[in-house]
């Protein structure tokens, strides 16, 4: 850390990859694990095995400017956040891309245009209600007593929270404060009401059920399709539906179901 602080990158980097290797629990793989599964691979290649390496452990790193795998890509020394998380995904897609037969299969430039939390359907909320699972992680074993950085992440992650919380518009600040209190324990669950009503013909009421939920969860796919579609079925909400339904192909192109509805609109 105190590399990095000074401007010295690959010394740091150096200094935490050696940190890493002298765990005396290995939650994380040590070099000497990642040779043994980089010689797997060569020897299964040399034998004429049509076999790929996702190095992760090497890629990762060319994903930040500096080179450093620190909290813009885990949460903290085991889980990706989720631009980590879509990094090493698009790391094994292309090396399953590499494989025989496997031509297009695995392209993931369809979504270059697209940010970690559009892509993966995250939006801030969720990023505050991971802070906070992962705040209670921390007081519990074995994090408790036999991690040294311990304070330093449970400090990086309560500046993580008020950053987030800050940000909010007043209607998600007051769902961020339900979520702390523990009144909203899961996702999903405004658009099972939405569904709920909408069955019952209820559109107006199901349309805000769906609209609560995208405060929690903003890119979430299939809330957003209830609601462009319960949209489409009001009167003098065509153009909001046209919007919303546009907002769903763009997170997947592919949606046929999508598709059809805003073909019924144009059709109108």
């Amino acid at each position: 850390a105190a590399r990095r602080a000074a401007g010295r990158p690959q010394e740091a980097r150096e200094a935490f990859l050696a940190a890493r290797d002298r765990d005396q629990l290995h939650f994380r793989a040590c070099s000497s694990l990642c040779d043994v599964i980089r010689g797997v691979v060569a020897q299964a290649k040399g034998s004429g095995a049509d076999v790929q390496l996702a190095d992760v452990e090497s890629t990762l790193a060319d994903t930040v400017s500096d080179g450093l795998v620190d909290d813009r890509l885990f949460h903290e020394h085991v889980h990706p956040t989720v631009r980590g998380t879509l990094a090493i995904a698009r790391i094994i897609a292309t090396a399953l891309g590499r494989t025989s037969g496997s031509a297009g299969r695995f392209d993931l430039s369809w979504a270059d245009e697209l940010n970690e939390s559009e892509l993966l359907g995250y939006g801030p909320l969720d990023e505050l209600r991971t802070a906070m699972i992962m705040r209670v992680f921390y007081d519990q074993s074995p994090f408790l007593a036999s991690q040294q950085d311990r304070a330093q992440t449970l400090l990086r992650l309560d500046g993580r929270m008020r950053a987030i919380t800050r940000a909010l518009s007043p209607s998600r600040r007051e769902v961020a404060r339900q979520l702390a209190a523990g009144e909203l324990r899961s996702s999903g669950l405004q658009r099972v009401e939405g569904q709920i009503l909408e069955q019952e013909g209820r559109l107006e009421a199901a349309a805000r059920a769906y609209q609560r939920e995208l405060l929690m969860s903003p890119y979430d796919v299939a809330t957003l399709r209830c609601l462009g579609r319960v949209q489409a079925k009001l009167p003098e909400r065509g153009q909001e539906a046209r919007r919303t339904l546009e907002a769903v192909l763009r997170l997947l192109p592919d949606d046929a179901e999508t598709r059809a509805l805003l073909a019924d609109l144009s059709s109108r």
